[in-house]
């Protein structure tokens, strides 16, 4: 899509690694990827803004590239690949086993996790990860390089590990 402007959803339920990208100076409404069993890139570049982008189904491998200003994902089981910048990460309850990850280079002002055994993969940059205190089960991994500014967790059995740096 280039120098295209959607008012509506933009709905992707086709695509692979090569699949959807959004470029020059587009502005488009709610994105919404509902692919399951298999991985779809989107790729957000130049000037193009995307606000919210929704991973709504489970089973999917979804990569981000560009910014964007909050990803939701609400499948269970889904996993969201992040490779630039998102200023905001909001795990739904219903995405029981999902996984965020924020690949190097990329940066993340916050990840709100309200689902049980939720995974969060850092390797890049991230403000604040807030595990809700209803969620059980929930995972933190800070690779060697990575930056964490604040982690706050009230929920059970929450474990953070690895050799990243949490200020």
């Amino acid at each position: 899509l280039d120098s295209v402007t959607v008012k509506g959803k933009l709905i992707i339920r086709g695509g692979g690694v090569h699949s959807v990208i959004i470029k020059g100076d587009s502005v488009i409404g709610p994105v919404i990827v509902g692919r399951q069993n298999s991985t779809v890139r989107v790729s957000v570049e130049d000037h193009a803004a995307v606000g919210l982008f929704t991973v709504d189904t489970g089973a999917d491998t979804v990569k981000l590239d560009g910014t964007v200003e909050q990803v939701r994902v609400q499948g269970a089981g889904a996993v969201v690949e992040i490779s630039d910048m998102v200023k905001q990460v909001v795990v739904t309850e219903n995405a029981v086993d999902a996984t965020v990850i924020v690949l190097d280079n990329a940066a993340v002002g916050q990840v709100s996790v309200a689902a049980d055994s939720t995974t969060v993969q850092v390797a890049g940059t991230v403000g604040t990860i807030a595990v809700n205190d209803a969620v059980s089960d929930a995972a933190i991994a800070a690779q060697g390089g990575s930056k964490i500014d604040l982690i706050s967790t009230a929920g059970s059995g929450t474990t953070v590990e690895g050799s990243g740096t949490v200020s």
